[in-house]
């Protein structure tokens, strides 16, 4: 069987003595004689084998002459009058963030959270104590910790809970 490399000379000179274009490019041993093949039995010197199965496939072949001289011209259609809009315009978007028109600068940060209880778990932070995980903004009572108000007045000098 002949190298890749033999077959692709093959190809582009069977395509350039029959004004074919051949694209050789990324084309395996199989498909190679395949295409050669193919431009053999289209100067008349050998029939056509394949080695794959009949498939409907796009050729690597494309003839020059096939092509148009030149392209169709592109014909405008006639200008109509426009349509009477039948449907009233939509209604204009709700302002965003407060702006007034769409997409304009957000609203100013909404004030802290006033503090609900004399001790709370400051924002961003989270302790553990015997009732469990306390999140921000939670309440900390000193009988949540086992050791009472020392361990709730580290907590604040920590800055992890917030006296109020």
């Amino acid at each position: 069987m002949p190298s890749n490399r033999e077959l692709k000379r093959e190809a582009e000179a069977l395509g350039e003595e029959l004004g074919v274009s051949v694209d050789t490019a990324g084309l395996n041993n199989a498909k190679l004689v395949d295409l050669v093949s193919e431009l053999k039995a289209k100067r008349g010197d050998a029939p056509v084998e394949s080695h794959e199965p009949e498939q409907p496939r796009v050729s690597s072949l494309t003839r020059a002459a096939s092509r148009p001289a030149e392209p169709e011209p592109f014909e405008e259609p006639e200008p109509s009058a426009p349509e009477p809009q039948t449907e009233p315009d939509p209604p204009a978007p709700e302002p965003v963030n407060g702006a007034p028109e769409m997409g304009g600068p957000p609203d100013p940060k909404p004030a802290a959270p006033a503090l609900k209880y004399p001790y709370t778990v400051a924002q961003g932070k989270a302790c553990t104590s015997l009732r469990g995980i306390l999140g921000p903004g939670q309440q900390a009572n000193p009988e949540y910790f086992s050791g009472g108000q020392r361990t709730l007045d580290q907590l604040v000098d920590k800055g992890i809970v917030i006296k109020r």
